[in-house]
């Protein structure tokens, strides 16, 4: 099924194109079109601003029966915290576990990188042009390359009115927002670009993912360093955001997940704290050290 594929139909949003949904300006003039003259002159036309026009991302081709809808949860409250990662149905979890490292680190950056104004936003869906609707939000996310990243406050849901790919487990929303915008950026405007199991090319690699949300980075191969010199880079993930690879394959019995990334929190004399970015009761681990070197192919930690 091609990409795009979902049910158009009612999102809880009016097309509104009708003046009388349009909110009285500073002026508090509404609907008039000129400004009053000053002093008998001529009345000036006002420059009516043309709304922001947004093409929405493709979800993952395979998933049926979504709808867009308007997400009016407030981004955060407070800080955000490692626990409110919950990486939803994209087989990416890079993003989804830089997310946890960098919201147990420097949530300031997180806050930092999303931005919000109120800005009459006109969504479209590439693959029907048919389908639009009208919000009051832009945001954008800026990532450490290119242009901030430009977007509605409409996300995925499913028939049940549940977000789909990436959410928080509280009533905030930067979780799915900085998610959606690298959809847009690296994932070609595609929640499928970003998906293991269905893109073609491939999603962002975890260096990839590294660079684009915290800059420069430091690669070690467990296996390969030494026990007091690794405890002593797994330490420093307490102030420097650091993921982990584990093995493509593992033992049935392993705790840890093949081909799959963690958040490091940190180490507790030689165990090894890690956060699993799926979230729920049993997100977070403790490996012992030896373990850790056998079941991960890679750490990447920020400079």
């Amino acid at each position: 099924m091609p990409p795009g594929t979902r049910t158009p139909g009612p999102t809880g949003l009016p097309d509104e194109t009708n003046a009388s949904h349009r909110q009285p300006g500073p002026l508090g003039i509404g609907d008039e079109t000129v400004l009053p003259a000053a002093d008998g002159a001529t009345p000036m036309p006002l420059q009516a601003t043309p709304p922001k026009e947004i093409t929405e991302p493709s979800p993952v081709f395979m998933d049926k029966g979504l709808t867009l809808k308007n997400v009016v949860t407030p981004l955060f409250e407070k800080e955000p915290q490692p626990a409110d990662v919950i990486q939803g149905n994209i087989a990416n979890c890079p993003i989804a576990a830089v997310m946890v490292a960098v919201a147990h680190t420097q949530p300031a950056l997180l806050k930092g990188m999303i931005g919000e104004q109120t800005v009459d936003v006109v969504s479209k869906d590439k693959s029907d042009s048919t389908w639009s609707v009208k919000t009051n939000k832009l945001l954008t996310v800026q990532f450490r390359k290119g242009s901030p990243v430009e977007m509605s406050r409409l996300l995925y849901h499913n028939k049940e009115s549940d977000l789909v790919y990436a959410r928080a487990s509280r009533n905030v929303s930067w979780v799915s927002f900085i998610e959606k915008g690298y959809a847009v950026w690296r994932g070609g405007n595609s929640y499928n670009g970003l998906n293991d199991t269905t893109t073609l090319n491939g999603p962002p690699t975890a260096n990839k993912v590294m660079e684009d949300v915290v800059g420069a980075y430091e690669y070690t191969a467990p296996a390969a360093t030494a026990d007091k010199d690794l405890l002593a880079i797994l330490a420093k993930a307490k102030t420097k955001a650091t993921i982990a690879a584990s093995q493509a394959t593992l033992p049935d019995e392993s705790p840890v997940v093949a081909n799959h990334g963690y958040a490091v929190m940190g180490v507790s004399g030689k165990t090894v704290l890690l956060r699993n970015p799926w979230g729920g009761e049993d997100a977070d681990k403790k490996l012992p050290l030896k373990d850790f070197k056998t079941a991960f192919q890679a750490v990447l930690q920020e400079k």
